[in-house]
């Protein structure tokens, strides 16, 4: 089992549901975690909490979020974090385009919570998962 002290996890996503469903189980799992309504608040939260992963929706009124990981990928400050799109296109044009813009994991919602935390925990261990799609 990995250490969890001092590990961040940034949330992207403009549903409260979603959000606070995350926020509760990943910091109960002993996670650092910080919220995000939407994408340009998400780029300014990436940039001062500093998180090792960041979960992003695509579909967000102020800015998508494919923009959004386009922006981090390109900032020095944030183009390392592992990245987790979770959204509810599960089109193979989006999950392809996450992708190419350097999203890690693709999660399709509605998700299993004990998957992510799973993938999560992984990423941590040994940062051996490549371009994983989950249903």
């Amino acid at each position: 089992m990995t250490d969890l002290n001092n590990k961040k996890i940034l949330i992207i996503d403009d549903e409260p549901n979603i959000t606070e469903m995350l926020k509760d189980n990943l910091e109960f799992k002993g996670y650092e975690v910080c919220v995000a309504n939407g994408g340009r608040e998400g780029l300014e939260k990436a940039i001062e909490f500093k998180p090792d992963i960041i979960t992003l929706d695509l579909k967000m009124p102020d800015m998508n979020g494919f923009k959004v990981l386009q922006a981090l990928k390109n900032d020095t400050r944030t183009k390392d974090i592992t990245v987790f799109i979770i959204s509810v296109m599960d089109e193979e044009d989006s999950t392809k385009k996450g992708f190419l813009l350097g999203a890690r994991i693709y999660m399709v919602k509605p998700f299993s919570m004990t998957a992510l935390e799973d993938l999560i925990e992984d990423i941590f261990q040994d940062n051996t998962i490549y371009q994983t799609i989950f249903h």
